[in-house]
C-alpha cells in the first residue's frame, strides 16, 4: 500500500488522479448497499438522461390572429415555465375527474378551462402589459411530439383562449 501511495507522490496532477480513484472505487464501494447504488450528489451519472420518451409536448403562445408572441420579452417567462404551470392544471383537473384518464384525453372543455387560467397568469404576472394593448385576445397552443415508426410526428392544436378587455 505505501508503494501506491509513493507511486501516487511522484505523479503530476495528484488532485486530479485522487479524485478518479475516489470516484471510480471508493464511492461505488461505499454506496453498493444503497437505494441506488454508485449515487452520490454530486458525483451522479444522471439516469434521467439514459433514454428519452416516445412523446411529448411543448406550448406556445399567438395573439388573436395566430401571431407568435415572444413569451419571454413580453411576459418575463420562459415557454417551459408556462408548459410547467399548464402541465400542473391539468394534473389538478386529471385529479378531480379520479385520475383515471390522461391528461392528453382529457374533455377539450377542460384542457380549455387550464389554457384560460395559464393565460390569466401570464397576464397577470407580465411586467409591462402595454406591448399587448394591440392585441384582442391570446391562445395557447399545444405541439405534441411523438416518435413512431422511426419518425417524429409533429400536432398542433389550440388548447384555450382569452379575450383581452
Amino acid at each position: 500500500m505505501s508503494h501506491f501511495f509513493q507511486l501516487l507522490q511522484r505523479l503530476p496532477f495528484k488532485l486530479h488522479w485522487f479524485l478518479v480513484l475516489l470516484m471510480a472505487f471508493v464511492i461505488p464501494a461505499l454506496t453498493a448497499r444503497t437505494d441506488k447504488p454508485g449515487e452520490f450528489y454530486p458525483f451522479s451519472n444522471f439516469p434521467m438522461y439514459s433514454s428519452f420518451e416516445p412523446a411529448t409536448y411543448f406550448v406556445y403562445v399567438t395573439d388573436e390572429k395566430d401571431q407568435d408572441l415572444r413569451m419571454g420579452p413580453l411576459f418575463g417567462r420562459a415557454p417551459s415555465d408556462v408548459k410547467k404551470v399548464y402541465d400542473r392544471k391539468l394534473n389538478d383537473a386529471k385529479k378531480a375527474h379520479g385520475g383515471k384518464v390522461k391528461k392528453a384525453d382529457l374533455p377539450p372543455e377542460i384542457r380549455a378551462e387550464a389554457a384560460q387560467t395559464v393565460l390569466q397568469w401570464l397576464i397577470d404576472n407580465m411586467p409591462d402589459k402595454s406591448p399587448l394593448a394591440p392585441a384582442k385576445g391570446l391562445r395557447l397552443h399545444r405541439v405534441d411530439i411523438v416518435f413512431t415508426d422511426g419518425a417524429v410526428k409533429q400536432t398542433t392544436q389550440l388548447e384555450g383562449e382569452i379575450a383581452l378587455p
